[in-house]
């Protein structure tokens, strides 16, 4: 167990590093079609109290939004990422944010036995299943707190993450 949790810290540290590598910006999308971007150097942290998110920029001046609000955040412009391999490639998360039930759309998994586990931004597993049937999979997620959660799909050599909102 001890080994598992060291492995999962080193490779969310060397994830976090590429991210760094990679990602300069925040982008944040409001359901209205207003996106923010943040230089990463600018926020001092981003945080997550009852139903909202607030970024505190360097200045000490602090955006707030409601989760409810927020279409999507991402640390790459959506507009100009290259290299996504066709939709049907990837998993759906709907309705994202979601509230109550997360439905799990598996486009291209033809494995009979497929792993789902639902973690944390930190990497605590919080649900896992192994399902054997199914294009579309319904998690209750209602004690869950609030705040960015990964859907990971795991099926045979092939692993597939997908961001989702719990608000």
């Amino acid at each position: 167990m001890r080994y598992k949790r060291i492995k999962l810290i080193a490779i969310l540290v060397f994830g976090l590093g590429q991210t760094y590598l990679y990602a300069q910006n925040l982008n944040v999308r409001e359901n209205n079609g207003i996106e923010t971007t943040y230089t990463l150097s600018n926020v001092q942290k981003i945080t997550f109290p009852t139903g909202n998110m607030s970024v505190k920029k360097q200045t000490g001046s602090i955006d707030s939004y409601a989760l409810t609000d927020i279409r999507y955040l991402n640390f790459n412009d959506l507009t100009s990422v290259t290299g996504i391999s066709n939709e049907t490639d990837r998993i759906l998360t709907y309705p994202n944010p979601a509230n109550s039930e997360l439905h799990i759309q598996l486009n291209s998994i033809t494995s009979q036995t497929i792993s789902l586990e639902i973690m944390s931004i930190v990497g605590n597993v919080y649900y896992k299943q192994v399902k054997t049937e199914g294009a579309i999979l319904t998690v209750n997620i209602s004690d869950l707190s609030n705040g960015i959660y990964f859907c990971r799909i795991i099926n045979g050599k092939t692993i597939q993450t997908a961001k989702f909102i719990k608000q």
